[in-house]
């Protein structure tokens, strides 16, 4: 079901931006692909802005891990899976 709902969401989504794009024409589209391309792909990024980036990332996650094992040791009812 859930599958259904995603697909369905990111379907109509493309379909959106096709029909925007479709709707603006060429040249706003390629207008708007040379903005991006200058702006993220020509002058890439500092290696330290990557490194951090992903940095704070992974501490994000390993922190949501870490305060969800804090909450599960305080918790006194403990659900387990039925294999």
């Amino acid at each position: 079901m859930a599958a259904l709902v995603l697909g369905s969401l990111l379907g109509s989504y493309i379909h959106h931006d096709y029909a925007t794009w479709s709707r603006l024409g060429r040249q706003e589209f390629m207008a708007h692909q040379m903005l991006r391309f200058e702006e993220y792909i020509a002058v890439p990024q500092p290696t330290f802005h990557t490194v951090a980036r992903m940095t704070v990332l992974v501490f994000e996650f390993e922190g949501k891990e870490v305060i969800r094992q804090i909450f599960a040791q305080k918790s006194p009812v403990r659900l387990t899976a039925a294999i």
